[in-house]
C-alpha cells in the first residue's frame, strides 16, 4: 500500500481502487482462520498450516506447498503461487496476472454463456487475486501432485522431457501408459477446447474484459500492443539470423525464407495492423487458454481404459488446463494447431490430425450449433493449419533467440514438417500470430 500511495499519492488511491486488483501478498496462509474461511464445504476444523518450498523449475512464479493440519488428526496439501520477488517489471510487461484474474472472474464470464460448466476443466481454486497494473498474483489452489503432465507421455524426444524417467513419472506412478497413449490425450486435450471454446464462441462481452489476451484487437484497440509484439519477434529473428551459418542448427531454407516472408506482411510498411484487423473480422473469435500444448495439461490419476466418460467420479475432468497467463480472446483452431506442432512426433501427428479436428468440430457444433453458421468444417481445418503455423511463426524466433540449438532444431524441425505436411509456401504463409 505504501508503494502504490507512492505512485499515485493517496487522493487518488481510492480511484486505482477501484480498477485495481491488489496482489494478496499480505494474506498470511499459515493463519488457520484465514484457512479455515477458505476451505469452502470442508467441515473439518484447522489445527495449523505451514508453508513448504516446491521446487518448480521453468515457472514464472514461485510455487509452495500449504500443508494444512485438522483437529481431528487428518491433513490435505494446497498449492500456492505467487509472483516472484524482483519480477514484478518482467510480469508486468507479460501480463502474467491474467491467470489469478482469469480464476477470480471464470464463474462472472460464464455466466454471460449457456453451456458446459468450465469449472470442471480447471483446478479448484479456492483464492485468486491479480493486478496487471502492479504485475502481480497470488492463488490457492487443489495440490495436483497425484497427477501428472499429460507431455510426459509424448515421449523422451520432446525437449520438456529431456533427463526425465518417464517411466518413473508415469507408469511408476500407477499411470496406464497403453491406454495415455498420444492419439487418446490429443483427443482428451482437443475435448475440453471444444467444451472451452463452445461456451464462449463469438461471445461479445469478452471484448470489454480488458485483461484478456486479444480482447481489444478484436475490437479494432490497442493496436500498440500488437505492433509491439510483432517487432518483438521481428528482432529476435534479426538477431537470430547471422548466427545461422554457425551450422549449431541445420535451418531448412524454406522454414528460414517463410518465416521472413510471415513477419515481412506484418509490418508497419505492409500495413500489418490493416491486414491483421481483415483477417480478425473474417475468422470467429472465442475465449482461448492462449499457450495450449500438454506441458500445461494434467491428467488425473485414475484414467484408464476402467474410467467412465470423461469426468472422474467428482464431475471433474480427467484432463485438467493449467497455466491461464495467457488467457485471451482468439481463434479455437489455432489452439490444435499449435498443439500439435509442439508435442507431437510429426508421423504420427500426420496420421491422427485430421481425425482429432473432426471430432473436435463435431464436439464443438453439438455444444453450441451456432458455430456452424460461422464456421463450416472446411474453415475449421484450414484455420487449424494457418493458426497453428501463424502461431509457429511468432514462437519460432522467440524461441531462436532464447534457446539452446539443440533445443531450437527440434522446434524446427516440428514446424518443417507441420508445413510439409500441409503445403505451406512463402506465397501462403500466414502473419505470425502473437
Amino acid at each position: 500500500l505504501k508503494s502504490l500511495c507512492a505512485q499515485v499519492g493517496h487522493g487518488a488511491l481510492a480511484e486505482v481502487g477501484a480498477r485495481i486488483r491488489i496482489a494478496a501478498t499480505m494474506v498470511d496462509f499459515t493463519d488457520p482462520k484465514w484457512v479455515q474461511a477458505h476451505l469452502r464445504g470442508d467441515p473439518r476444523v484447522v489445527a495449523s498450516a505451514a508453508l513448504e518450498k516446491v521446487e518448480a523449475p521453468g515457472m514464472s512464479c514461485d510455487v509452495q506447498r500449504l500443508v494444512v493440519v485438522f483437529e481431528d488428526g487428518s491433513r490435505t496439501t494446497l498449492i500456492v503461487k505467487q509472483t516472484k520477488d524482483g519480477s514484478h517489471d518482467r510480469s508486468k510487461e507479460l501480463g502474467t496476472a491474467r491467470e489469478a484474474l482469469f480464476y477470480q472472474s471464470y464463474s462472472e464470464i460464464s455466466a454471460a454463456a449457456a453451456g458446459v460448466d468450465i469449472a470442471s476443466l480447471l483446478p479448484r481454486v479456492l483464492y485468486s487475486e491479480g493486478s496487471m497494473e502492479l504485475g502481480t498474483k497470488t492463488i490457492l489452489m487443489e495440490d495436483l501432485s497425484d497427477a501428472a503432465q499429460t507431455g510426459l507421455f509424448f515421449g523422451p524426444g520432446n525437449p520438456n522431457n529431456w533427463g526425465k524417467d518417464l517411466e518413473a513419472l508415469t507408469a511408476g506412478r500407477g499411470f496406464d501408459t497403453a491406454w495415455l497413449s498420444v492419439p487418446r490425450l490429443t483427443g482428451m486435450a482437443f475435448s475440453t477446447a471444444a467444451k472451452l471454446h463452445a461456451r464462449f464462441w463469438q461471445q461479445e462481452g469478452l471484448s470489454s474484459m480488458e485483461w484478456l489476451r486479444g480482447s481489444g484487437w478484436i475490437s479494432g484497440a490497442d493496436k500498440e500492443s500488437w505492433l509491439k509484439s510483432q517487432k518483438q519477434v521481428a528482432g529476435a529473428w534479426a538477431a537470430s539470423k547471422p548466427k545461422m551459418d554457425d551450422g549449431n542448427v541445420r535451418w531448412d531454407p524454406l522454414v528460414v525464407a517463410c518465416v521472413d516472408e510471415s513477419i515481412k506482411r506484418a509490418s508497419l510498411e505492409a500495413e500489418g495492423w490493416e491486414t491483421f484487423q481483415r483477417e480478425l473480422k473474417a475468422r470467429p473469435f472465442t475465449l482461448v487458454q492462449g499457450d495450449f500444448h500438454p506441458a500445461n495439461h494434467m491428467v488425473r490419476a485414475g484414467a484408464g481404459a476402467a474410467a467412465a466418460a470423461d469426468k472422474d467420479a467428482s464431475g471433474k475432468s480427467w484432463i485438467v488446463i493449467l497455466d491461464w497467463e495467457a488467457v485471451g480472446v482468439g481463434s479455437g483452431p489455432q489452439e490444435l494447431g499449435q498443439y500439435m506442432i509442439s508435442h507431437a512426433d510429426p508421423a504420427i501427428r500426420a496420421e491422427i490430425e485430421r481425425g482429432a479436428v473432426e471430432a473436435y468440430y463435431a464436439e464443438l457444433t453439438s455444444l453450441n450449433p451456432a458455430v456452424a453458421t460461422s464456421m463450416s468444417w472446411e474453415d475449421c481445418w484450414k484455420e487449424y493449419v494457418e493458426g497453428g503455423v501463424g502461431r509457429w511463426m511468432w514462437m519460432l524466433p522467440l524461441l531462436t533467440s532464447m534457446c539452446p540449438p539443440k533445443m531450437v532444431q527440434f522446434f524446427h524441425d516440428q514446424v518443417q514438417a507441420f508445413m510439409a505436411t500441409h503445403d505451406v509456401r512463402v506465397d501462403n504463409v500466414p502473419m505470425p500470430r502473437a
